[in-house]
């Protein structure tokens, strides 16, 4: 062996060795504290009745979309003008509903087929969401973020 790699065998095994002796690095105090703010679980039921929605896209176009919500303890239905209701696919998931309406024709986009998926948090009075929407074209879909604001109709 030559003289030269000893030392170098030597010097890594040594590097080796106290690396797996040291302790892991202690955690930060913060670290261990940072926690999300989650609130009560929620149901269909805490949401039952009729909410006037608003749909606002995030970037881009900005124009305002109105729909009407009909909410029970079964089911979610999307309510348009001049339109048969719209049954969605509803899941509670902690503080969160996770809703689809669709495929429809869209009202923002004549003509064209939407799925609308969604999340929705109940904030005081207000149901706050955000909205994906896919809209099929002929030459591939489109996709469309929003916010939504829901308030309980009168």
């Amino acid at each position: 062996m030559p003289k030269t790699t000893l030392p170098i065998f030597v010097l890594a095994g040594g590097l080796l060795l106290t690396s797996c002796e040291s302790e892991p690095p202690a955690e930060s105090p913060g670290a261990a504290a940072v926690a999300v703010a989650v609130g009560p679980p929620l149901s269909l039921a805490d949401i039952e009745g009729t909410w006037n929605m608003r749909y606002v896209p995030v970037t881009g176009d900005t124009v305002v979309t109105t729909s009407q919500v009909q909410v029970t303890p079964e089911g979610w239905t999307l309510l348009l003008p001049e339109r048969d209701p719209i049954l969605a696919e509803v899941t509670a998931s902690g503080d969160s509903l996770i809703v689809v309406e669709g495929p429809y024709e869209s009202i923002r986009r004549a003509g064209t087929s939407v799925t609308m998926n969604s999340v929705y948090r109940l904030e005081g009075d207000r149901l706050l969401g955000v909205v994906s929407a896919r809209y099929v074209t002929g030459g591939g879909d489109t996709l469309l973020v929003m916010l939504s604001e829901g308030t309980r109709a009168p």
